[in-house]
């Protein structure tokens, strides 16, 4: 992948940009350090800053690729904060929704990355920063509970996974272990002609849902110190994604966002399901009335982060 870089927009100043400093890599590849410094200007009226993260243009085609873009307000010194990026997916069928969905214009699926931000009065170099940028991480597991699903149109008698990802986050590949596998968690599931989802509990049973008996399945990261999740700050929801059996390989045609609490358990929500609009179109009818809805999931999501933990 070419390395990507920032372009920098604020008041009164042109845009500045800044490439990846490769001497301050990560053995792990979890974080690097971009080169250098730039300066930012505000004024009362226009204090905003922008930020836009570009592939570089290093590919084949030798053409720039939009990452994904955040603003940061009301920025001045002494402020330090992460702000992750979301966007359309990766292998996108539609690069026109993707852009948008990269600019916030429309709702974003996929993490893109995140960014460490430091305003200071004076320029700080990239290794003293790497410091500062690991004192705002924390150190936990995921525990997602999931219930079932419903109106689920367009998975009608189909085997799907969910699949859960938490910005930020990855566990080694089980098939390859010198990659990242983004997909911290997955829950087999079927859906059936009325568009209900249940989901396989570990006997290899389907969890039954009724009036009377409210079923779930819970599963989790490792819970071993040596493999707590680096949670960055800011990180107040998880993504899932529903896969088909047999789509693993492709790009998931539909997604949702999973509020999470930190160590208590809250109560589980009805989470909204929506198509991809960079990976599937929507009908005429649909895109004129931006009705994107797929249907609704009832789960919950925990972040522990145990006590032996600093950080």
């Amino acid at each position: 992948m070419p390395f990507p870089k920032i372009k920098v927009f604020s008041a009164h100043a042109q845009s500045q940009e800044l490439t990846l400093d490769t001497e301050f890599v990560d053995k792990d590849k979890w974080l690097s350090t971009f080169s250098g410094s730039v300066p930012v200007s505000v004024s009362k009226t226009r204090q905003n800053v922008r930020f836009e993260v570009w592939s570089g243009g290093n590919n084949l085609i030798g053409e720039e690729r939009l990452i994904g873009e955040t603003s940061v307000y009301a920025a001045g010194p002494g402020r330090m904060e992460w702000k992750h990026l979301y966007g359309g997916a990766l292998q996108s069928n539609y690069k026109k929704s993707e852009e948008q969905m990269n600019r916030g214009r429309m709702t974003p699926s996929t993490y893109r990355g995140s960014l460490f931000l430091r305003f200071s009065s004076r320029p700080t170099t990239g290794e003293s920063l790497r410091d500062v940028t690991k004192t705002k991480i924390r150190r936990g597991y995921l525990q997602v509970k999931l219930y079932r699903g419903i109106y689920l149109a367009g998975f009608e008698g189909k085997e799907v996974s969910v699949l859960i990802q938490l910005p930020g986050c990855a566990i080694p590949d089980p098939r390859n272990q010198s990659r990242n596998n983004f997909n911290l968690l997955s829950f087999p599931a079927k859906v059936d002609n009325k568009g209900t989802m249940t989901f396989l509990t570990e006997d290899g049973s389907f969890m039954p849902w009724s009036r009377e008996a409210h079923g779930w399945v819970q599963r989790s990261t490792s819970k071993e110190r040596k493999d707590l999740l680096k949670i960055p700050e800011a990180v107040n929801a998880a993504r899932f994604y529903i896969v088909k059996r047999g789509d693993e390989d492709k790009p998931p045609e539909a997604f949702g966002r999973l509020l999470i609490s930190m160590d208590e358990e809250r109560e589980a929500k009805w989470m909204r399901v929506t198509w991809d609009q960079s990976v599937v179109k929507l009908p005429e009818t649909d895109r004129l009335f931006k009705d994107d809805l797929v249907g609704y999931i009832l789960g919950s999501a925990t972040v522990v982060c145990p006590h032996y933990e600093s950080n």
